[in-house]
Order: structure tokens, then C-alpha cells, then sequence
């Protein structure tokens, strides 16, 4: 039966199952939007990082004696028996050292990827998230310290491995802005490029991490 077609088609009640169709649609589509919200702002402090190979031209540091590998860019200077000094730390252990050309800033001094290994290095700082790599978990945390219009910084990344933590930390030197400028708007620009740097040595540091593996 054809209901445009017929006569005696009531088109008031056509008219209301319409309306409600818009209503009942709108309603739902609302819905999800808002459940779909609600979701993504649920908060977390697990994040997956996806498995990523190596890339082409870098090179990969072994350690035998405390069983690990991680790679990194062929260009960065590798210090295998280093003086590390964080925090609440000083031990032996190997640096990776950034080339200048990682922080093209004139009051950024160094950067560093230090790795640590041992029972007696593990971070004393609050664990601000967890990182979960391949099924291995990373504790991060952060520390920050200053000397002298020196500022030092450091994101650490542990994991552990019987009893043991294996702590990557990227260690960064700076001097302060106000040292090298005087006039606010130098001052705030020159903070805006340290933070940029900054941004760019923990996505050098993350593409490192990736790499990280225990070996028997």
C-alpha cells in the first residue's frame, strides 16, 4: 500500500511518527557524542607505545655484563664507562651524548642519555606515570635542580629486571635566561626556544627508548 499515493492517507500522523523519528535519532546520536566524550576524558596514566624497528644507519650498544642493547643515531658520541651525576645519584654507567645540532640554543650546554644499572640506583622521585613498551612497564619520573644560573633537568625512564633497575634518564644542562638577557621579551623567547628544544631531545630520547631490550 502506497502511502503518498492513497487518498486517505492521515498525513498528521505521518507528520508526528516523523517528528519523532528526528527527535528519538537526535537524541541517540547525542548520546553517543556524549558518551564518546565521556571516554576520552577518562583519565589514565598507562600509555602503550607501539613497537617501532630500528631505523636504518644507527648504531646499537650492547652490554653484556648487565644484559641490555638499546640503539641510537650513528652521529651521537657513546661514553661506555661515564661519571654519571643526577640528583640523588652518582655511579658508572654509559652516556649517549646529544651533538649540538640536537640543541641549537645558546644556553643550552648538553644533553645526555645516561644509563644506569643496579639495585642502588633506582629513582627516589614520585613515579608520575607508568609506560607500557612491548610488555615491558616503564616507571617515569622527573627530577629538577639548580646551581649557580645553572639549571639541571632529567626525565627518567626505569624498568626492572630482578631486583635490579635499568634506568635511562635524559639529562639536560641549561643556563638560566635571565643570565644571558636582559630585557623581558629576549628572556620569554629565549625560554620558548629551550622548551622546543626540550620537546625535541624527549622525541629523540622516545624513538631511543623503543629500541631498549634485555639480552640473556
Amino acid at each position: 500500500m502506497n502511502l503518498f499515493s492513497n487518498p486517505q492517507t492521515n498525513w498528521k500522523f505521518i507528520a508526528i511518527i516523523l517528528a519523532l523519528g528526528i527527535v528519538v535519532g537526535g537524541g541517540m546520536a547525542g548520546y553517543f557524542q556524549m558518551t564518546k566524550k565521556q571516554i576520552q576524558e577518562v583519565p589514565t596514566n598507562i600509555f602503550s607505545l607501539s613497537r617501532e624497528k630500528i631505523p636504518q644507519g644507527w648504531a646499537t650498544y650492547r652490554n653484556a655484563e648487565h644484559g641490555y642493547q638499546i640503539s641510537y643515531p650513528s652521529d651521537f658520541f657513546l661514553k661506555e664507562n661515564s661519571d654519571i651525576i643526577a640528583q640523588d645519584v652518582e655511579a658508572k654507567g654509559a652516556a649517549l651524548v646529544f651533538p649540538k645540532k640536537y640543541i641549537p640554543v645558546e644556553n643550552f650546554f648538553d644533553a645526555n642519555i645516561n644509563i644506569l644499572v643496579g639495585n642502588n640506583v633506582c629513582p627516589n622521585f614520585p613515579v608520575k606515570k607508568i609506560v607500557v613498551k612491548n610488555g615491558m612497564s616503564f616507571e617515569q619520573s622527573e627530577w629538577t635542580g639548580s646551581a649557580a644560573g645553572n639549571i639541571y633537568e632529567g626525565t627518567v625512564y626505569t624498568a626492572k629486571k630482578e631486583n635490579a633497575c635499568y634506568r635511562i634518564t635524559l639529562q639536560t644542562h641549561l643556563g638560566n635566561a635571565g643570565n644571558f638577557y636582559v630585557d623581558e621579551e629576549k628572556i620569554r623567547d629565549l625560554e620558548r626556544r629551550d622548551a622546543e628544544a626540550k620537546q625535541q631531545l624527549l622525541f629523540t630520547l622516545n624513538h631511543i627508548l623503543f629500541t631498549f631490550r634485555f639480552i640473556e
